[in-house]
């Protein structure tokens, strides 16, 4: 292996590797949400949201990315393809599990602001 594509399969590893520390930190940081949304109507959760905030996801996720983190340092493929399609897959899961986890509380958020807007009225549209 050439030290350019050695160099770039340790930033992708190390891209990946940071993006399952991310996963575990959200595990620690979206468990809250459960109880949280486990006390709205089921009905109002998406289902996205559903997966995401699941113990299933917030356990499965990490493990599985570890371990195809390891199996890429395990393997250490030749070709730069293996690593940079683990480190997008894990980046993505990131930014998915974070969206989806936050979109009822965007959403309610959205939904004060339109109740608590008040009408701006122009000199001009001013009767007196």
């Amino acid at each position: 292996m050439s030290p350019d594509r050695s160099f770039f399969s340790g930033l992708l590893t190390g891209v990946a590797a940071a993006a399952v520390v991310v996963q575990i930190w959200f595990a620690v940081l979206l468990a809250p949400l459960r109880e949280t949304y486990s006390e709205l109507n089921a009905t109002a959760i998406p289902p996205l949201t559903a997966i995401v905030i699941s113990r299933a996801w917030q356990i499965g996720v990490p493990l599985a990315g570890a371990a195809v983190v390891l199996a890429l340092i395990g393997r250490r493929p030749s070709r730069l393809g293996p690593y940079l399609a683990c480190a997008m897959m894990l980046v993505m899961t990131c930014v998915v599990t974070w969206w989806c986890s936050q979109s009822p509380l965007r959403a309610l958020a959205e939904g004060v602001s339109d109740q608590n807007e008040v009408p701006i009225h122009s000199a001009s549209d001013r009767k007196d």
